[in-house]
């Protein structure tokens, strides 16, 4: 995603919580009582992020649908393939609706994302 910025955009950069990329005392502030609240993922979800097709998983057979999902160029062409080719595979036999027929008596799905209130 960070690829896809337009140029002249703000500066954008990589890190992890444990491991933020800035130089010690490189901030005056920082937040301090902040909550972390749910946010449930409702089963006609629009956005396109990852966990929006809980409910309907044949969107993730489509290559159009996985672009905009950052985490396939985490995970690497070898295992988007893999991942493919075994959804496809579940989808067909009915292995994913017996695993997960559950899911669709939900309208929302706590996958946990969440949201940091401060």
């Amino acid at each position: 995603m960070r690829s896809q910025r337009p140029a002249g955009a703000a500066p954008c950069l990589a890190g992890s919580a444990g491991r933020l990329p800035f130089d010690d005392r490189s901030f005056d502030a920082a937040m301090i009582g902040a909550r972390l609240e749910p946010v449930p993922i409702p089963w006609d979800c629009a956005d396109g992020l990852f966990e929006a097709f809980w409910r309907r998983p044949e969107a993730y057979l489509e290559e159009d649908v996985r672009r905009g999902m950052s985490v396939w160029a985490r995970l690497g062409p070898d295992v988007e393939r893999r991942a493919v080719r075994d959804l496809r595979a579940d989808l067909a036999s009915g292995r994913w609706a017996a695993r997960n027929g559950d899911l669709l008596d939900l309208d929302e799905a706590e996958l946990g994302l969440r949201l940091l209130i401060a």
